[in-house]
């Protein structure tokens, strides 16, 4: 009954629960994940392993020290065992939202409450419910996750989702997935991921300071700058199209100004000094869905870097604030961060 209970538990986790095939689709996605699972020791005593895969290991199993030690993240065994999912992610977050709203479509769980997004192990399975939400007159965005976390039920694997990336991408990644176990409020998906964010930023400076390492820090502040300013961007964008969506005008009429608002987007993104750094994100339908992403990840991160700056820079006593801070009723737990 134990396992039984915690296996509901993971499907509310990854996603949700409304139908069978959705409850057998999760289940079974992380059984199987969870029985490929091999000591990350194991893998480093075995010849056969990749020189590249060996260095990236090497490196986690420092990152995992690091975030215990220097960031009071849970000390625990997640990111002691790895796993190939033989897939470039773990799973395919669907997010919906209706044609004229920024406003994600909720799907309510066991455990974790009410998220803005549903997750699948299997790409297709993502697409078909995809196609279903279009159907409805929704807009939709299918985006792959290099990783998710089971907020302390299981000891979460590493990936090989979350090996392909630079050592400040993948040291922020551990970080994010570990501060979920450390402070989650049922309900709130832009409040946890702007925390994890702010969590994950913090831990990638303090771990190349630690080291001593100035040119690596200086390259992931100026890295940090510019998603800063793409992020202020899609944020002006989604401010333009709320405006848009908040006048009383026929459909058509919306929706040829919604349009002329994404190309005005792009536009205006081609004309900055960004580059090319960001042209994937404009691949396949920019369009509501999408931009919700933003305000749901990045919204409310400058607030929560105050807040640990408030905290007097120290992790534990930022923790405490922030789990203060969720007990809070949403309407204020908002205000707060918004006054910040």
């Amino acid at each position: 009954m134990r396992r039984l209970l915690l296996l509901v538990t993971l499907v509310c986790l990854v996603s949700g629960c409304e139908t069978l095939s959705y409850y057998g689709q999760s289940i079974n996605g992380h059984l199987s994940l969870m029985s490929s699972r091999v000591d990350i020791d194991a893998v480093l005593g075995d010849p056969a392993t990749d020189d590249a895969l060996r260095e990236k290991l090497q490196l986690v199993k420092k990152v995992r020290e690091f975030a215990s030690t220097e960031l009071g993240l849970p000390r625990n065994d997640s990111y002691t065992e790895y796993v190939d999912v033989g897939s470039p992610y773990v799973v395919w977050n669907v997010v919906a939202t209706p044609e004229f709203s920024l406003s994600p479509q909720q799907w309510c769980f066991l455990i974790v409450g009410c998220l803005s997004y549903r997750g699948y192990y299997d790409r297709a399975d993502a697409a078909d419910f995809a196609a279903e939400l279009r159907s409805e007159g929704l807009d939709v965005f299918v985006g792959g996750s290099r990783a998710y976390s089971t907020l302390g039920w299981f000891d979460d694997p590493l990936l090989n989702t979350m090996l392909d990336q630079s050592e400040a991408e993948l040291a922020a990644v551990i970080f994010h997935e570990l501060a979920h176990q450390q402070v989650y409020i049922n309900d709130d998906t832009a409040f946890n991921e702007a925390f994890a964010v702010a969590v994950e930023r913090v831990g990638v400076w303090r771990w190349f300071e630690h080291q001593q390492r100035a040119a690596e820090l200086a390259d992931f502040r100026t890295q940090v700058d510019r998603d800063r300013r793409f992020t202020d961007l899609l944020l002006e964008a989604r401010a333009a199209l709320g405006d848009l969506y908040a006048q009383q005008l026929e459909e058509r009429v919306m929706r040829e100004k919604k349009q002329d608002l994404v190309v005005e987007f792009r536009q205006r993104y081609e004309a900055s000094d960004l580059g090319d750094d960001y042209a994937g994100w404009f691949k396949g339908e920019l369009n509501n869905a999408k931009l919700a992403l933003v305000a749901t990840y990045w919204h409310w991160v400058p607030a929560f870097l105050t807040l640990f700056e408030d905290s007097g820079s120290s992790f534990p006593a930022f923790y405490d604030t922030v789990r203060e801070l969720g007990e809070l009723p949403v309407a204020e737990r908002h205000a707060r961060l918004n006054a910040d």
